[in-house]
């Protein structure tokens, strides 16, 4: 039977006498652990024994025989002394553990019996050179008796612990230096090779200490089941029995060499223990590394794959991270943007403003958008700005000096665009909803008023110059209001139906030099001069053309009204990725400030019905495309038309 240094092995056994898994288990299962058990103190029984039997038969056959070897003997001490002062050291560590309080216990004993050992190593045979060896036996054995006291054990964190090691390690070297330089003054330990009373008391006492850990220690192994605990119990043995030779035994003598023997084997075990250990963390530390190996490759992963634009910045707000989504949302490469402000990414005002948000997070430490779910306007390669969802966390601790904060970054464009056309379709359906009133209710008597007007004008015309002016000037603004009523019902019948759409591959710039061609002279007459710019490559888009050429046309007759003494109408079309932009600008009066161009019935013209924009609205949202503008009074008007160049599912509105 040989002794597994496997921890896991034992703490695997250990529960599984335990508690439940004890009543669960057969019984045949728990009688071979026990056997296993107490195969383990027969072996230590058998060495006690052994080793007295030794030391009888020594003094029965070999007592003449003297070894005289200082250097052999001060290598032993200083070799045992230096393990235990080893061992000692990865005792302290473990004081967190379970046992760690007795672990630590032990961990004293070793220290301060290694220290001295390594003075007593380096001594002269004599008075002090046995009495450095009593005191260190008797020092380690009484750290060792102490593990009988449960409170010792059960103080984990107690602050006593943290000034101990250093209270033993000075106390050793002061007793040490004391004991080389006072070698006159010392107490007797020794005469004529024999050891004095004051040696043996020493001895003595520390044999019994020892013994006592011993019983200790092989208690708490049957309760838990370590295995470090049976090997310090195997050494806490050796350690009594060699003291307890020591009164048997005279300097240099056969006995006085076997107690060193006894020490030595046990230095042995001292060893064996420092290889294991070392082992076990070398293990865990590859079971670390492979673990952290594998969960960096599955977050590189998942940081590649996820749909979320993941940007991380350092303190100075310069990129680091850059996913293959935040490629693909904003439109750079990684390589271009490593190591640029992250301000690039951001709409005004933020992009100039960003540095100072992080210098006062920085030098505050008041949260503001970090744990939280923003929506912010942020801006791609191309310089489209478009909505985003943000959420900012800090990274802290992890030793990179490029990561210090991590934005999740999620490109909301069409979840607005949805809302969006959810809302225009509500506000539409209240219209169509009173347009179809208003067409039963208004609709024909409105024609009935149209027809007797005209035959009013038809039956005065008879009279020719004799009219009079103050009743055919009233007739003829008569019917115009009731035409431009009847317009208004078109308009609104317009809003009201389900309009049909059939989607084809479109060419932007063909519906577009179709109305110009129509209205180009009508343009001229006004004195409106038409630029045009479509790059040949521009891709085609799915649309109705037919729906688009209105919305178009729509476009340019506001455009031209804004520009009553002549200007510029301009008319641009871009490409970008998977949307294609079409930009009607204008130099006119522009749009007043507060003013919703977009509501309905909201215009800036006396004669205006307030219902164009927001039929070209209803047809780009059709398309599923967006409509922006921007104005600046005096200056004109920019409408920007952004339409999918992916195929549209056919549909009605």
């Amino acid at each position: 039977m040989t002794l597994s240094l496997d921890s896991g092995e034992w703490h695997a056994k250990r529960k599984q006498v335990g508690g439940a898994a004890q009543a669960s288990f057969p019984d045949r299962e728990r009688k071979m652990m026990k056997i296993e058990r107490y195969q383990l103190y027969l072996i230590l029984a058998g060495i006690v024994i052994g080793l007295v039997l030794s030391i009888v038969a020594l003094d029965a056959f070999w007592t003449e025989l003297l070894l005289v070897n200082e250097p052999l003997h001060a290598a032993l001490e200083a070799a045992g002394g230096l393990a235990a002062i080893v061992i000692a050291l990865l005792l302290i560590l473990k004081k967190r553990e379970e046992y760690g309080g007795k672990f630590f216990l032990l961990g004293m004993g070793f220290l301060g019996m290694g220290l001295l050992d390594v003075f007593h190593s380096a001594s002269l045979p004599g008075h002090g050179f046995v009495l450095l060896r009593s005191v260190a036996s008797f020092v380690g054995a009484f750290w060792f008796a102490l593990t009988w006291l449960p409170w010792c054990a059960s103080e984990r964190d107690a602050p006593w612990k943290r000034w101990t090691p250093w209270a033993v390690v000075i106390g050793a070297i002061l007793f040490g230096v004391w004991t080389l330089a006072a070698r006159e003054t010392l107490p007797i330990m020794v005469k004529t090779q024999t050891f004095t009373t004051t040696a043996v008391t020493f001895h003595l006492l520390s044999g019994v200490f020892f013994m006592a850990a011993a019983i200790r220690l092989l208690i708490d192994f049957g309760r838990i089941g370590r295995p470090e605990i049976y090997l310090f119990a195997c050494m806490a043995t050796l350690f009594g029995l060699a003291n307890l030779i020591f009164p048997v035994s005279a300097l240099w003598d056969n006995a006085w060499w076997f107690w060193h023997l006894l020490r030595v084997i046990s230095y042995v075990l001292a060893l064996g223990f420092v290889i294991h250990e070392h082992q076990r963390t070398i293990s865990d530390l590859r079971v670390a590394l492979a673990e952290r190996g594998r969960a960096q490759s599955w977050f590189e992963s998942l940081i590649d794959t996820t749909q979320d634009a993941v940007v991380s910045i350092d303190r100075e707000s310069r990129i680091g991270l850059f996913n293959p989504a935040a490629e693909r949302i904003f439109g750079y490469s990684k390589t271009e943007v490593r190591g640029q402000k992250v301000a690039i990414l951001m709409a005004e005002p933020h992009a100039s403003e960003h540095d100072g948000y992080i210098a006062r997070y920085e030098r505050t430490g008041e949260r503001r958008a970090i744990g939280r779910i923003r929506t912010v306007a942020a801006r791609r390669k191309s310089g489209e700005t478009f909505p985003a969802e943000l959420s900012l966390t800090e990274v802290a601790g992890d030793g990179r000096e490029d990561i210090r904060y991590v934005a999740f970054i999620r490109d909301i464009s069409e979840k607005a665009r949805l809302q969006e056309q959810a809302i225009e379709s509500e506000r539409l359906a209240a219209i169509g909803a009173t347009a179809a009133r208003l067409a039963h209710e208004i609709g024909n008597p409105l024609n009935g008023m149209y027809m007797t007007t005209q035959l009013l004008e038809r039956r005065l015309a008879r009279y020719g110059d004799a009219l009079e002016e103050s009743v055919s000037t009233p007739l003829r603004d008569l019917a115009k209001e009731i035409s431009r009523l009847n317009q208004l019902l078109v308009e609104f019948r317009s809003l009201s139906r389900r309009e049909k759409y059939s989607f084809q591959p479109t060419a932007l710039a063909a519906v577009v030099a179709e109305i110009l061609e129509i209205e180009a002279s009508s343009y001229t007459a006004l004195g409106i001069h038409v630029e045009q710019a479509f790059p040949k490559n521009l891709p085609l888009i799915m649309a109705d053309s037919e729906k688009l050429k209105q919305a178009v046309l729509n476009l340019c007759k506001n455009a031209v009204e804004a520009m009553p003494d002549g200007g510029i109408l301009r008319l641009r079309g871009q490409n970008f990725g998977e949307r294609v932009v079409l930009e009607v600008m204008d130099t006119g009066l522009g749009i007043p400030d507060g003013v919703d161009i977009f509501e309905p019935f909201a215009t800036t013209k006396a004669w205006g019905s307030g219902l164009g924009l927001v039929i070209v609205r209803q047809i780009v949202a059709a398309h599923r495309g967006t409509i922006t503008y921007t104005s600046e009074r005096g200056k004109g008007t920019a409408f920007r038309l952004t339409l999918p160049v992916r195929p549209s599912p056919t549909s009605t509105l």
